[in-house]
């Protein structure tokens, strides 16, 4: 059995750091995406490719380029936003922006399974240090959930405890 290998975006530091150690451990070759390495992504044992902002065209047609000819096996779009759009602010680009992430029609008959996970609220820099859950059992349950994913749970919104979301 061949080496599963995946793609992590947002992997500079908090859950993606953490995700891309973990996975890394546990034996997966992981490509590591960023727009600026850190310190602590360095010391792991993954493939950093910095200075892609995935938020652009120009960033994203970068990472295909480098990553061209890889098979990838999973892919962890970590990228982190944080927004504030109100239910009171529901203009045509923030209903666009909800619906962003709805893959699992468009890839089930390619046979890619596609979830979207709630890390929960995660003790990061994003979150300035507050939250209910430490970056390390954030990424360990979101690991979990991966795990679980098949064709036939694609297309849900999962907390990272397990829990199902309205969608």
């Amino acid at each position: 059995m061949s080496m599963q290998t995946a793609l992590i975006t947002g992997a500079a530091g908090g859950i993606g750091r953490e995700l891309a150690r973990q996975l890394a451990e546990r034996g997966t070759k992981v490509i590591a995406v960023c727009r600026k390495q850190s310190a602590e992504l360095s010391e792991l044992p993954v493939r950093v490719e910095a200075g892609i902002d995935i938020a652009t065209d120009a960033g994203c047609a970068a990472l295909a380029a480098r990553v061209a000819g890889i098979p990838l096996d999973l892919v962890i779009h970590n990228a982190g936003v944080l927004s504030q759009e109100s239910l009171d602010a529901l203009d045509d680009d923030a209903v666009a922006g909800i619906r962003r992430p709805s893959l699992a029609h468009d890839l089930a008959p390619r046979g890619v399974a596609v979830v979207m996970l709630h890390p929960g609220f995660v003790q990061t820099p994003m979150t300035g240090g507050r939250g209910d859950v430490d970056a390390v059992t954030a990424a360990r349950n979101l690991i979990a959930r991966i795990d679980e994913l098949t064709p036939a749970t694609s297309g849900n919104f999962v907390h990272a405890n397990g829990a199902p979301l309205p969608w």
